[in-house]
């Protein structure tokens, strides 16, 4: 599948793929964060950035996203917290590599699949 067909996928399918580990772009760390391989790397200076590495929210995340003015706003924002890059460096993002934070922004809001069994 190539970066055009994945961006034609719903959220949905977007989640489904980072769930079962065969999302071209997205994949879930040890942390239960996500790394974002990026189909347009960018170019701060001399350094290209090819990924963005998302950690698990935290409740002062939520509180600072909840004051965005526009939903792309409040997306952007939580972007910028979950993977500590300033927003003028996330301002460059190419829209197809802003829309799978987007997904992983909501897939990281749900809750994580535990595995083993409650005592």
């Amino acid at each position: 599948m190539t970066d055009t067909q994945s961006t034609e996928l719903t959220h949905e399918q977007h989640i489904e793929r980072i769930k079962d580990g065969t999302h071209e772009q997205i994949t879930v760390t040890e942390d239960g964060g996500c790394t974002l391989t990026l189909s347009e790397p960018l170019t701060l200076g001399t350094v290209k950035l090819t990924e963005l590495r998302f950690r698990r929210a935290k409740m002062k995340d939520l509180r600072k996203a909840a004051t965005g003015a526009s939903d792309i706003e409040t997306v952007a924002t939580m972007i910028s917290c979950l993977t500590g890059q300033a927003s003028k460096v996330l301002d460059e993002l190419d829209q197809d590599d802003f829309k799978l934070c987007a997904v992983i922004v909501g897939f990281l809001g749900q809750p994580r699949q535990r595995t083993g069994t409650s005592s």
